[in-house]
């Protein structure tokens, strides 16, 4: 083993039975290891409680320099802990979470040893971005029985990014956004016996993304589907007609009032996004995963009522999942200033993550309702519902 590492994290998913793949190095694969070994973490070792976690784990070297990809709070703060245990290794640290902040503050000093890079690793080593061929070679110890989920970059931002309750608000640094212009077909060889899933990573896929991207583009049968999140608006819907392979499609409902919709900035209206659920969910190649936030202070009798009738009336073929998320003000957010009262500040070893927010009884009466609609969804559409 060299003593310059490229870090990578993996997981078990048990909530959707598949291994999870944080591939960051896959676009400068060759790059990377011209400099050093890569060098896969298992995720799935991290110690969870309320407040803290981290590994047990001795690190696989005790001096010279690890480039750490970091997609999620939890690596980071991994990568954190290995610098204060390990001051002769020097840990140089990017990613989707250092890129874009991913909400949180720095509220400690950080140990001298740890960098942190606004750089995407070809410009870092003063190379032209997607100079090199995307290249993954998966963990050696999972089990190829298992369903593969990995990354392919696309566009590493939210061509919206207008949501209030969202992290991606910090995806105002245009200078950082790097689009790939030509898709080749490397990401969908991948040497693994099982069945694969590939993320196509773009915060919301932009409507002339998905033209370019999908337009006469097969897959071969090992590939489970193609996996991406997309706005339910016109501008998507004109364009759906180019996906003619298997795709599991994220859809941010937030909250399906009009009001609500208003109130969070995300552009929908009822019509529009009916008419687009609606054409998605007769398409067998299409599953369709709706994500709902609850946990507001400022709902109306009239918002369950309308929420109601908005989703009894949508078709569901292959609209599947519900996953119900837990409103989050993340610092920063532009929630903080209609939500001042904490309920539960999480704070991740240096990191200051933001807090849940503390809601009324009457507000809690409201929200309940609304997830009580859900749960009905679950019996009367046989919908999964994911709570996160």
């Amino acid at each position: 083993m060299k003593d310059t590492l490229f870090i990578q994290f993996y997981n078990y998913n048990q909530r959707f039975y598949n291994y999870e793949l944080s591939n960051g190095f896959s676009d400068t694969y060759d790059l990377c290891k011209s400099y050093g070994d890569f060098y896969w973490v298992n995720h799935k070792k991290i110690k969870l409680d309320q407040k803290d976690f981290g590994y047990d784990d001795d690190f696989i070297i005790d001096r010279g320099t690890v480039y750490a990809s970091v997609s999620f709070t939890s690596h980071l703060y991994q990568v954190y802990l290995w610098a204060l245990r390990y001051p002769n290794i020097n840990f140089i640290v990017g990613g989707p979470c250092i890129f874009w902040g991913n909400g949180y503050k720095i509220i400690k000093q950080l140990p001298k040893n740890i960098t942190f890079i606004y750089k995407t690793v070809e410009e870092y080593f003063g190379k032209p971005n997607f100079s090199y061929q995307w290249k993954l070679v998966p963990p050696k110890d999972i089990q190829q029985n298992e369903v593969l989920s990995y990354s392919y970059s696309m566009e590493n931002v939210c061509y919206w990014r207008k949501c209030i309750f969202c992290s991606f608000q910090h995806q105002q640094k245009i200078h950082y956004i790097r689009n790939r212009k030509k898709f080749n077909n490397e990401y969908l060889n991948v040497d693994y016996k099982g069945k694969k899933e590939i993320r196509l990573n773009a915060d919301s896929f932009a409507p002339k993304t998905i033209k370019s991207f999908f337009n006469g583009l097969t897959i071969p049968n090992d590939i489970k589907h193609l996996r991406i999140f997309m706005r339910p608006t016109l501008a998507e819907y004109h364009n759906l007609k180019y996906i003619k392979t298997k795709v599991q499609i994220s859809l941010g409902l937030e909250f399906p009032s009009e009001r609500m919709w208003n109130y969070i900035n995300k552009g929908y209206n009822y019509e529009d996004v009916s008419k687009v659920i609606n054409h998605m969910s007769e398409n067998t190649n299409f599953k369709l995963i709706v994500n709902i936030i609850l946990g507001w202070n400022n709902l109306i009798p009239e918002d369950i009522i309308n929420m109601r009738s908005f989703l009894l009336k949508l078709n569901y073929p292959s609209l599947t999942t519900f996953v119900v998320h837990n409103l989050f003000i993340f610092s920063g957010s532009h929630l903080m200033d209609d939500y001042p009262n904490i309920q539960d500040k999480i704070t991740v070893g240096p990191f200051y993550m933001g807090y849940k927010p503390n809601i009324s009884k009457e507000q809690l009466k409201l929200n309940k309702e609304a997830y009580q609609i859900i749960e009905h969804l679950k019996e009367v559409k046989n919908i999964t519902i994911h709570d996160v």
